[in-house]
């Protein structure tokens, strides 16, 4: 019959390695692997190595517990244990109470066979009766003791390993230099011995394989023993760099703070480990040394950006990405309890709001809601049933093909569990993503089809919608929310309020919104926090999201963007269609290779890594992109988006059409920023590049004007009317000024001036404050009273005759905005508006 091991710490790097070498070897064991959390990510990665793998829900701290659990997952006795307990900094009985009770525990349910984790205290001789003062040494010393006492004459054999220090201690982040740091210190010169976490695992099999050759023994291990210099110069050869190190006072500071650490460090110096590496070669000869190891486990090579830690716990998430907490939070038990008390603050948040005459910022929305008795029967009625599934239904036609992050499925159930249910008391984060989901709805609307759907206009449901997701974030406390739930309910809603609310409120909310996102540590690739397949596809998401809001907001401000290439490492999400991804999947399904849900989201991404961010980084002496290079970059793009997606879309299908122009009307409006700064920096060019500058421009314009009146998108007029590009009818609106009245101009003055006058006259109703507004009004202005003129005059002046210096003079204009010549955000960010701004 097949034996049971329990193995504790299985989602740590030792228990790790012991299940993945027991796995290795085909070992005939039922492996009951326990972890605090059983449907964490890891822990489910650990469960798919092998159907001999069960998880087991436990702490450490109720050992007996562990036993009942284990019982419910299998029938067969335990007949072995592997026990390793983590350092506690801030209670040292902790270690050693939980050793002895495991022990104790084992003994009551018949194990036949106790491995115990420990550590080398000088040498398989001195390690016995040497306990050093080093207090987590003392605490394995003592659990030693207490293992050999208590199964004196029992049937419980043990066998105890002593690693040193472990190779895994070179990470890629703060604690990484920590520690590299310290051994170059604090040795002076004096050799280290190190081993790696997976050879431990394999030392742990060996010994329930073969408990009669190692049964009673305590083995000292150890992979390689080096100077500091020659660790260094090994990892300089293995990966091209030098070792990272911290400021010697920073781990001088960190080793008196944490007087575990200092003392250790001096017990390197005066004593060190003494495992005898050539005799364990023998008994393993693949035992990695320094270098192998760097070639086989090390993480050092991932990049510097994948740094920090998520802490995850019932739902909630809060992402810790300052190096010192990183480190810090590991060791101290205040800080791995950020969730807990920042959950408490959150269920307080909103219940304290009718106590205070001033709420708090975090009680009171992004900026603030009104918290009146009106205003909360309002929130109430928004919410009811039927509204809900009918919004819903509009949702899912005219804002899902668009906006991409929330997962249909998820809200298709919890809408159909709201109707099945009247009395169903929906979270916050709930009630927040289905107000938002609703305001959406109703902007997207057309005012007929609102009196319809609501029986009210559309002002007035767009205003009652607006004020009830306000209140909904402010009652599940948006800046304070450890839910993404709510952050994707603050996200959607500032896209839509950009169609009809204040564009300057919507630019400072946003970066409030982007705050979040970093604190939830959604900036992050999920694959270096080891989130679930469904975790990452969907923060990616997300976060793209948040990119193309926060360049959208800028634009309308004429500011620069808060986000940068620099700051985070979120992957462009998959072009896997929404209804694909489920929260039980273990693997992400096929990548489509023509058009998903995620389409349109996916081209924006490509534009704004690879010509909006192109060169624009934030460090000094970052080579800036010439005219040249950006055209091949723009050249390179274009066909690899044709090549992926352009040709594949189904120009019969109406949203896939809708992709297609406006993935080509970026990619064209690229060229045509290129070519006129190209044109502006080289004093040679003549009419003829104007005048093809100006005909790409036009042909802009006439896409725009037929993005926004084609009937069969009339699902998503809402948004291709906010398609205004501004910048390019400046360009015309400028060249019109100086060009001759011909057919050509005459049919470019009739595109442009309708188009123009038609968003002059939303941006009115709107009151959305774009930044262009007035200054397009202006021109207009001059352009129509330059026109006049040559009417009067009758006089029709070549474009040839045009010199450079008088097109600068009447493009520039005394008295008006800079269109064309002044800053590069006025121009080059061409306000396709919505989801599709991102250009260069």
């Amino acid at each position: 019959m097949m034996k049971a091991i329990l193995v504790t710490g299985a989602t740590g790097k030792q228990g790790g390695s012991v299940i993945r070498s027991l796995v290795a070897r085909n070992a005939s064991f039922e492996i009951l692997a326990v972890t605090r959390n059983p449907q964490s990510a890891s822990a489910q990665r650990l469960a798919k190595l092998s159907s001999n793998i069960k998880l087991v829900q436990g702490d450490l701290d109720k050992p007996a517990e562990i036993f009942q659990s284990a019982q419910h997952v299998t029938k067969t006795p335990i007949w072995g244990v592997f026990s390793v307990q983590a350092v506690a900094i801030n209670n040292e009985a902790k270690e050693e109470t939980q050793g002895k009770a495991l022990i104790d525990e084992a003994l009551k349910h018949n194990v036949k066979f106790f491995v115990y984790s420990s550590v080398d205290r000088g040498g398989p001789s001195a390690s016995p009766t040497n306990p050093t003062r080093v207090p987590h040494f003392i605490n394995k010393h003592n659990i030693e003791q207490h293992l050999i006492e208590r199964t004196r004459n029992t049937q419980m054999g043990w066998f105890i390993l002593r690693p040193v220090a472990f190779f895994d201690n070179l990470t890629p982040n703060f604690f990484g230099k920590v520690f590299a740091t310290c051994f170059k210190t604090a040795l002076q010169g004096k050799p280290l011995q190190l081993v790696a976490t997976s050879d431990i695992g394999d030392f742990a099999a060996e010994g329930f394989l073969h408990p009669e050759t190692y049964g009673g023994q305590g083995l000292s291990l150890a992979g390689d023993e080096l100077t500091f210099d020659q660790f260094a110069k090994i990892f300089e050869q293995e990966t091209g760099q030098s070792i990272p190190l911290t400021f010697r006072p920073v781990s001088s500071l960190i080793m008196a703070f944490m007087k575990e650490m200092g003392y250790m460090f001096q017990w390197f110096h005066d004593e060190g480990f003494k495992a005898d590496v050539a005799e364990l070669k023998k008994i393993h000869p693949d035992l990695k040394n320094f270098g192998t190891w760097l070639e086989t486990e090390s993480a050092v090579n991932e990049t510097e950006c994948s740094r920090g830690r998520l802490v995850v716990r019932e739902g909630r998430s809060r992402y810790v990405g300052d190096e010192a907490s990183v480190v810090l939070g590991d060791k101290i038990n205040e800080l791995q309890e950020i969730c807990d008390r920042s959950s408490d603050e959150e269920s307080v948040a909103y219940t304290t709001i009718t106590k205070m005459v001033t709420p708090s910022v975090s009680s009171i929305g992004i900026f603030g809601s009104d918290q009146s008795t009106n205003a909360v029967i309002t929130y109430a009625e928004c919410l009811q049933p039927p509204q809900v599934q009918a919004l819903w239904d509009v949702y899912q036609v005219n804002v899902a093909p668009m906006i991409a992050f929330l997962h249909k499925p998820s809200i298709t159930s919890l809408v159909c569990e709201l109707g099945a249910n009247a009395n169903l008391q929906l979270d916050t984060a709930q009630e927040a993503l289905i107000l938002a989901m609703c305001f959406g709805a109703v902007v997207s609307m057309t005012p007929q089809k609102c009196s319809f759907v609501l029986g009210e206009d559309h002002d007035t449901c767009i205003n009652r919608y607006m004020n009830c997701v306000r209140q909904a974030l402010g009652k599940a406390s948006l800046i304070g929310t450890q839910d993404i739930r709510v952050l994707q309910a603050s996200v959607l809603f500032l896209l839509c309020l950009r169609r009809c609310g204040d564009s300057r409120l919507v630019w400072a909310e946003a970066a409030i919104v982007v705050r979040v996102a970093q604190r939830l540590g959604v900036h992050r690739d999920g694959e270096h926090l080891r989130l679930s397949p469904f975790e990452i596809e969907i923060r990616r998401r997300l976060w793209w999201h948040i990119c193309i809001l926060d360049m959208l907001c800028s634009e309308d401000q004429g500011t620069d963007p808060q986000i940068h290439p620099d700051m985070f490492d979120a992957k462009i999400p998959s072009n896997i269609d929404c209804d694909d991804l489920t929260p039980q999947m273990t693997v992400l399904p096929t990548i489509h290779q023509g058009y998903t849900d995620i389409t349109l989201c996916i081209i924006n991404c490509e534009v704004i890594s690879n010509l909006y961010w192109s060169g624009k980084s934030l460090h000094k002496d970052a080579k800036q992109v010439s005219s040249f290079e950006k055209g091949s970059i723009i050249s390179d793009l274009s066909d690899r988006l044709e090549a992926q997606f352009l040709r594949k879309l189904d120009i019969d299908s109406p949203i896939q059409w809708l992709t297609a122009v406006i993935a080509r009307l970026m990619l064209s409006m690229a060229w045509l920023v290129n070519r006129l700064n190209a044109a502006r920096a080289d004093q040679s060019s003549n009419t003829t590049t104007y005048d093809e500058i100006f005909h790409m421009a036009l042909e802009i314009l006439k896409f725009a004007t037929l993005l926004q009146n084609k009937e069969t998108t009339a699902p998503w007029d809402w948004l291709n009317k906010t398609y205004k590009h501004r910048n390019v009818a400046a360009f015309v609106l400028s060249e019109l000024c100086v060009r001759p009245i011909t057919p050509e101009t005459e049919h470019a003055w009739e595109v442009v001036s309708q188009l123009c006058n038609q968003w002059l006259s939303e941006d009115s109703q709107t009151q959305t404050h774009a930044m262009l507004h007035k200054p397009l009004a202006r021109l207009m202005e001059r352009a129509t009273l330059a026109r006049k003129k040559q009417l009067e005059s009758q006089t029709a002046v070549s474009a040839v005759q045009i010199s450079e210096m008088q097109r600068s003079e009447l493009i520039r204009g005394a008295g008006n905005d800079v269109f064309l010549e002044d800053a590069e955000s006025e121009f080059s960010f061409s306000n396709l508006d919505w989801l599709t701004a991102p250009l260069l």
